[in-house]
């Protein structure tokens, strides 16, 4: 399988779970979406590979260590001395070899927050592109991270022409277009996306294409921690669509889409189980027996 290519920052946060029979904790590492989207692929067997820039200090070595523990290429991965552990790469820092062993390219919001990140974001998606890579945007906005919390909906927006599939909540739906689901949908539609995904906690999943309007029924399962939720789905569609081997025809079929929408709600269940992200991410045979 050629790599499902996860472009973003990366951070290390900890969650206490508690020992059987006991007061204390212990410490789970957990990181940032883009990375999770990365494990998710390669736990359920798929050639996962990270592009970042991190900081040279212990932090950035645990994380490359959990990501590497997990089969997730970090080969691409840079390294500077003086900076904090956040996307930092340039737009002279992105090269055309990178994606050419490439079916996907990922990425989300949390690389358009800054002027000169969105631009070595949008560099990085028209190399891609002309790589012939599937181009993924999960939206997944994180109004804390932009300056004065205030998300630049014109830069978001700005991406949509360069994309091929859309993922989003029906919470940042209602942020990004007021007007509603339709005019969204026919506005990016417009702009070239072949395939969106609106997501809504517990609710329907709405599949959506040229021609097709779906609904998928996430299972019920009882939460532990919803951290992983979104980025196992995540994962889990990618690798399924990269599965399928012709992406593009795949997001033409109402039936695959369905299918595959499917997978990757069951995956995101399964993760809601767990503690965790890394740690709460499913394989195949997870899946399989939560089917059985």
């Amino acid at each position: 399988m050629a790599f499902i290519t996860c472009f973003g920052e990366a951070s290390m946060d900890f969650l206490s779970q508690p020992q059987a029979n006991e007061q204390s904790s212990e410490a789970l590492p957990t990181t940032s979406a883009i990375a999770n989207v990365a494990v998710a692929v390669a736990t359920l067997g798929g050639s996962a590979r990270f592009i970042s820039q991190l900081a040279d200090d212990a932090v950035s070595e645990q994380i490359l260590t959990a990501l590497a523990q997990r089969e997730v290429d970090t080969s691409l991965v840079q390294k500077q001395a003086d900076k904090q552990t956040t996307l930092a790469l340039t737009v002279q820092d992105i090269k055309d070899q990178w994606f050419i062993n490439s079916a996907v390219f990922h990425f989300s919001s949390n690389t358009l927050t800054e002027p000169s990140m969105a631009e070595t974001t949008l560099t990085a998606i028209s190399k891609a592109r002309k790589q012939g890579n599937l181009v993924t945007f999960d939206v997944n906005l994180q109004p804390h991270l932009w300056p004065n919390g205030k998300v630049d909906q014109a830069v978001i927006e700005r991406c949509f022409a360069s994309v091929d599939m859309v993922k989003l909540s029906q919470q940042e739906l209602e942020l990004l277009s007021p007007e509603g689901e339709i005019a969204f949908v026919k506005s990016v539609v417009a702009q070239g996306v072949s395939f969106v995904v609106i997501t809504d906690e517990t609710n329907a999943i709405k599949v959506i294409a040229k021609g097709i309007y779906s609904e998928v029924t996430p299972p019920t399962v009882e939460v532990v921690d919803a951290t992983a939720a979104g980025d196992a789905f995540m994962g889990a569609l990618l690798f399924a669509l990269v599965e399928q081997g012709d992406s593009k025809k795949t997001m033409a079929d109402q039936q695959k889409l369905e299918q595959l929408t499917l997978f990757a709600s069951r995956c995101g269940a399964h993760a809601v189980t767990k503690p965790g992200a890394f740690d709460a991410m499913p394989s195949l045979d997870d899946i399989a027996q939560a089917v059985d």
